[in-house]
Formats: structure tokens, sequence, C-alpha cells
């Protein structure tokens, strides 16, 4: 058995022989005070008594006390009497809660007090650390009471942003409410007269109702707008069959297309699947779409409207051959208040934003393709019941 203990135990030449990997070597000392040194941020240390241990020449820049002034003295000098009883408690805490580091979490922040008497923000992670048969609890502090105003003057001015649109959204309700009633009482005397006098009373009367037209699709525009920007854009769904809502819009649109002098065409799929849409809302999207198409599409407009079936749902499209867009302004196509042209006084630049907004609150999608003498193609999918 001794011999077979014997035979267990390496030789000295096995010793010596045996590659041993070698630990990490401590830093230098001079290197820690050089760290120190050249670290932006206040390096601070205390021991079990919260008397301050080390004191960097960043707490010096930050606090603006020397050293020689802190060292030994309760870390409480840094810190606004109102606050030094939470802050005692909260260093006991992690002191004894055995944890090696801790970082202040995201949006609270400690309250420091200059040598001057200003009172500053900072920014804090502390760590744990045993040396010598001593406790020494290290914080890392940084600055961050310019930031913190500005946050809170963002938050502040964010706000005020907030209740001036909210205030702005309830004066054009209100307007546009107000507005729209005379409004529509002088477009049911103008029908009215419209049905008699001669050919020259009718031309004007209907110059003056196309003019209320174009009012009253302004004022719809604003109307939801504000509803938009206040979360009350509400939509009332059913299950819609798009054949039936091509065939509404083209019985709205014929009479403005004949006015307009519109060559109309229709292209549609047979057997699409039924839709759940709010039918007011996507007949107005689509006779927006018609409208813009006929706008831009040249001295003798030709507009296609189609319907059908995508890879996700049904795609109603608008095409018209007029003079096309350019990249930069087709990517704004969609952006509220835009106009390719800012002198055209037939709308305010709405349009086309409302439409992304409907069609988007059906969980849709729209886009343009259009190019410099190649006509535009807006286009929107909505999904289908039967869509993968």
């Amino acid at each position: 058995m001794a011999d077979a203990e014997l035979e267990k135990t390496p030789s000295p030449e096995a010793l010596t022989s045996r590659e041993v990997t070698p630990g990490p070597a401590a830093p230098p000392a001079a290197l820690l005070a050089a760290m120190c040194r050249i670290s932006s941020d206040a390096l601070i240390t205390i021991d079990e008594n919260q008397l301050i241990a080390l004191f960097s020449e960043g707490a010096e820049r930050l606090f603006g006390y020397p050293a020689s002034e802190v060292l030994g003295r309760p870390l409480e000098i840094l810190i606004p009497a109102r606050h030094r009883e939470p802050h005692r408690q909260h260093v006991r805490r992690f002191a004894a809660s055995g944890d090696a580091t801790r970082r202040l979490a995201p949006g609270v922040d400690l309250v420091g007090l200059r040598a001057d008497g200003e009172e500053l923000i900072v920014e804090t992670s502390i760590a744990r650390i045993e040396s010598g048969g001593r406790l020494y609890l290290g914080a890392a502090l940084r600055d961050v009471t310019q930031l913190r105003r500005a946050e809170a003057r963002i938050r502040e001015l964010d706000q005020k942003t907030q209740l001036a649109i909210a205030a702005r959204n309830e004066v054009l309700t209100v307007v546009a409410h107000d507005l729209r009633n005379p409004l529509h009482g002088v477009l049911l005397r103008v029908d009215a007269l419209c049905n008699g006098g001669d050919a020259s009373s009718r031309n004007s009367l209907e110059a003056i109702r196309v003019s209320i037209g174009h009012m009253d699709r302004m004022i719809q525009d604003l109307m939801d707008i504000a509803r938009v920007e206040s979360d009350r854009l509400l939509l009332s769904r059913s299950p819609e069959p798009p054949l039936a809502v091509i065939d509404e819009v083209v019985a709205v649109y014929r009479p403005i297309a004949g006015r307009d002098r519109v060559d109309l065409r229709i292209e549609t799929d047979a057997d699409l699947p039924l839709i759940q849409i709010d039918r007011t809302r996507i007949v107005r999207v689509i006779l927006n779409l018609l409208t813009n198409a006929g706008k831009f599409g040249g001295a003798e407009p030709r507009v296609t409207l189609g319907v059908t079936r995508a890879r996700d749902g049904v795609c109603f499209s608008v095409r018209d051959h007029g003079p096309g867009m350019p990249a930069a302004d087709a990517a704004r196509a969609f952006d509220r208040f835009w106009q390719a042209d800012a002198s055209d006084p037939r709308g305010l630049g709405l349009g086309l934003s409302i439409c992304k907004t409907i069609v988007e609150a059906h969980g849709g999608r729209i886009a343009v393709e259009s190019a410099p003498g190649h006509g535009s193609t807006f286009s929107f999918v909505i999904g289908s019941d039967d869509a993968p």
C-alpha cells in the first residue's frame, strides 16, 4: 500500500516541469493612481464608516474641493442636508447586501452638493471592495445636471405642445362643424336653382356647386386630421364585397369624370373575397385617389380604377397617364400639408395623408409608383378573410 501511495506522489522533477498558467498580476499602485487622474468621472472611495478614503481629480473638479480638504471627512459633506439620512441608509443596505456592484436604476439619480453650495445631479455606479480585512465602497459619479434639466424642459414643452394640439383640434372641430351647416344649406339651394333657369345661369350655379364641393372636402379633411391627432378616428367595419365598393365609387365619380372630361376605365378580378372595412371611409379613399388622378392626369386625363386579388388580401389601384413624379416627390406624396405645386389652390395637401391614415387604421398599406413621363399609380391593400 505504501508503494502504491509512493507511485501516486509526483516527483520533484514532475512538479518543476508541470505547466502552470499564471493568474493576472495586480496592477501597480502607480497605474491605478494614473487611471484615477485621467478619468473624467468623479471617483470616490469611502470606508465602512462612510469616511472619504479616495477623492480623484475628477471628484475635485466636480465638487470643487481639493482632496486634502475632504479625505477622512464624512461623505455627507457632499450631499444636501435633506438627502443625507436616506443616502446613509442606502449605503448601509448596499454594504450589507454582498453585491459586488450596483448601478442606480435609469431615472434614479443622486443629488450632490458642491463646495460653493450649488446642487448638482449625478449618475452613480457603486462597487463593494474588501482589502486588508476592511470594507470599502467605491463610486463613479457623472454630472448629468444639464442633461436632466434639458430632459425636463423637453417634457414640459411636449406637454404644452400636446395641450396646444388638443385646443387646436377642438377649435377645428367646432369651426368645421359650424361652417358645414350653412355650406350645406347653400348647396341645397344651388341644386334647386340648377334645375331651373337658362343655360348661362345653370353654368354659373354649377361652378358654384363645384367650389362648394371643394370647400366641403377641405372641411372634412380638417375634421379627420383633428380626429386622427386625438385618436378619435373610429372605424365602423362590416364584411363588404370589393366589387360593390367599386360600384358605389363609380356611381359617385361618373358625373365628376364627365364634367372634367376624364376617361375612366375599370379593371376588376372576379371572385374576390369579402373584406372587413369601414365602407364609407374606404369609398372616400378611392374617390380621393380618383380626384387626384383626374386633376394631375394631363390635358385629356385617362384614369384606370382597378381591384385585384393580392397575396395578402385585396388591392385597389388608381393609375393615371399624366406627367408622373420624380422620386423625391413620390417619397413625400403622403406627407401632411405637402403639395408638389405649393401654389395649387385646389387643396390643403391633406388628402393623401388622410388616405394613408385610413388605410393603415384598417391594417392595410398604401403606396405610390411614379416616374417622370410615365404617370402615377396609387394602390392600397386591405387584408381579406381568406388571406394567409
